[in-house]
């Protein structure tokens, strides 16, 4: 499974193998060399917080610590509308400049500004985050409030997948946060 490049849908559900074992099958998918694996069912099979953490690291493949970072997730989604506002930004910048004692200031908030243009072009060639994974199904497992919150966490990075059923988690409100 680690080389097979053909393999694109893998269905174990049903199998009740165990928080422990969950998160050691979980975790060799990671390690798998190849991104060929679009749809994953893992229902039914005693995941627990283990096996949460274990899909949180599935989930986040591809994903550079640069990219897994909280501000620069905010950056990335803020970097669409600097580009789009950037007539009205360069009025600021010419008022901050106005005010400004010296012109290194000005050169360095230009270079402020094309920073994250050139960061946010750069994330787009890095490897797809989350491999190619678009299907996961994790019906009926326990991976409860806090496994909830990390594969939510996860899910923030991760621009692949498409479709996710988490039913019959015991999610309660806590995880739905």
């Amino acid at each position: 499974m680690k080389t097979n490049e053909g393999l694109t849908e893998l269905r174990v559900n049903g199998n009740d193998i165990g928080d422990d074992a969950f998160a050691v099958f979980v975790d060799a998918l990671v390690e798998q060399e190849n991104n060929s694996l679009k749809e994953l069912d893992l229902g039914n099979n005693g995941a627990g917080m283990k096996g949460a953490q274990a899909l949180s690291r599935l989930l986040m493949k591809g994903c550079s610590d640069e990219t897994s970072s909280p501000a620069s997730t905010t950056d990335t989604d803020t970097d669409t509308d600097a580009a789009a506002s950037s007539s009205s930004s360069s009025p600021a910048t010419d008022d901050d400049d106005a005010t400004s004692s010296s012109g290194e200031n000005d050169e360095n908030d230009d270079k402020a500004d094309t920073s994250p243009e050139i960061s946010s072009s750069s994330e787009q060639t890095d490897a797809v985050i989350g491999g190619n994974l678009q299907k996961l199904n994790m019906y009926m497992n326990e991976i409860g409030d806090e496994g909830a919150k990390l594969i939510a966490d996860a899910l923030e990075k991760n621009n692949v997948l498409t479709w996710l059923d988490i039913g019959g988690n015991n999610i309660g409100p806590r995880g739905a946060d």
